[in-house]
């Protein structure tokens, strides 16, 4: 299809790969035509768009879109590389046709961090290219390593804020535990029966 301009005001977030963000990571979003964006997707200008604002402006995966920045200082042309679907129910409004407001979920618009980055526009400021970063741990025990494996690296504890969060590690370990207890009393109580039985 021709070029054309989405008509909702819309969230544009940079990623380094769409799997990786909080969002697909944790299963509230998933594609569901076309594919994800890539590490190889760094220099491109694809995009992923929720199946909302899609049927809105009419697109599909390999439309041209234009996006332009807030301050309208700078508007950049894009293709749809895939469309997912969100269950994020965060705001109050509904979908579809009356929620084109930036906050909404449905109009998150997914793009490289470069191409993100192109879009701030000459309001912007500070030069730094990534304005937060996420990280997934195999094991909350490496969360102090981490960190100062960072700070060794270069990160400016002034200017970001390094911060880490393992409630839903807790959670799953006080669950398991409880289940674990749980067990065990339902093995100590067939024991006893047991040996009342043996009397």
């Amino acid at each position: 299809s021709g070029k054309q301009m989405i008509s909702a005001d819309f969230t544009l977030k940079g990623v380094l790969n769409s799997d990786s963000d909080e969002d697909f990571y944790n299963g509230t979003s998933e594609i569901t035509d076309g594919r994800a964006l890539s590490d190889d997707d760094v220099d491109s200008n694809y995009i992923l768009v929720e199946e909302e604002l899609a049927y809105d402006n009419n697109l599909s995966v390999g439309s041209k879109v234009t996006l332009v920045s807030s301050d309208e200082t700078v508007s950049t042309e894009f293709e749809v590389i895939g469309i997912y679907k969100t269950s994020d129910t965060s705001t109050s409004s509904q979908p579809g046709r009356q929620m084109m407001n930036a906050m909404s979920p449905y109009n998150k618009i997914y793009t490289s961090y470069k191409a993100a980055e192109s879009l701030k526009g000459e309001s912007s400021t500070g030069d730094d290219t990534i304005d937060s970063a996420v990280y997934y741990l195999n094991d909350p025990e490496n969360i102090d390593a981490f960190k100062a494996e960072a700070v060794k690296k270069g990160v400016d504890e002034d200017t970001y804020k390094l911060d880490a969060n393992d409630d839903e590690y807790q959670q799953m370990t006080k669950n398991r535990k409880s289940d674990i207890s749980i067990l065990l009393e339902e093995v100590n109580s067939e024991y006893e029966h047991l040996k009342e039985l043996n009397k």
